[in-house]
Parts: C-alpha cells; sequence; structure tokens
C-alpha cells in the first residue's frame, strides 16, 4: 500500500546581490548610529523573518508598491523601518532587496524589478 505524502516541497530560497548590499550598508550605517548591539539585534531579527519564508512564504502582505503577475507574488517584511521585499513564485522564493520606508514608492518598484 502506497502512502500519499501531503507535505509540499519547500520553495528554493535565494538573494540578490542587492540584498546583500543594501544590507551591508544599512547595517553600517545602523553601528555608527546605534553601535554594535543594536546593529546585532536588528540583524538577528531580520534573519528569523527569513528563516520562516521557505515554510510560510506568503504569509506576509503583498507588496503595495509592485504589481504581482499569475506567477510571481511580491511581498514585503516591515522590520523595525525597513521592508524586505521578496518575491514568490510555484518553485522559489528570491529575498530582492533590503530598503528603508523613507523611499519613494516608484524608486522601490525601481529596485526591485
Amino acid at each position: 500500500m502506497k502512502t500519499i505524502s501531503s507535505i509540499k516541497p519547500q520553495r528554493k530560497l535565494s538573494f540578490r546581490s542587492t540584498y546583500h548590499i543594501s544590507l551591508k550598508e544599512m547595517l553600517m550605517y545602523s553601528v555608527e548610529m546605534f553601535g554594535k548591539k543594536v546593529a546585532s539585534e536588528f540583524y538577528k531579527e531580520i534573519k528569523q523573518r527569513l528563516i520562516t519564508l521557505q515554510a510560510m512564504p506568503n504569509m506576509y502582505q503583498k507588496c503595495r508598491f509592485i504589481d504581482s503577475t499569475e506567477t510571481k507574488t511580491y511581498r514585503n517584511i516591515i522590520v523595525r523601518s525597513y521592508f524586505i521585499v521578496y518575491s514568490v513564485t510555484a518553485t522559489q522564493i528570491t529575498i530582492i532587496d533590503i530598503i528603508h520606508q523613507s523611499i519613494s514608492p516608484e524608486n522601490m518598484k525601481n529596485r526591485a524589478i
């Protein structure tokens, strides 16, 4: 007798280079302005949010500044004053960028696409 698995395969998690560049700049700024301890706590908070994505990629709201398509949904995670913008497809989750909330919606769209 065969058993049918109800567990869906997890989507592949990938990161754009823009995310890594922005994260590095943001952390350097955070260390200068608030100190290493605050920057470290902020980084841990970001990391914790990203860990949950593979299991629950749709738990965060759709990004209101970027139009989704039938095959790709853009979502964002809000961490303090930043949006972590990511896309979800049937097989992959791509972390696109981490953007301060003061950025204009048009600039956010341009950075993400």
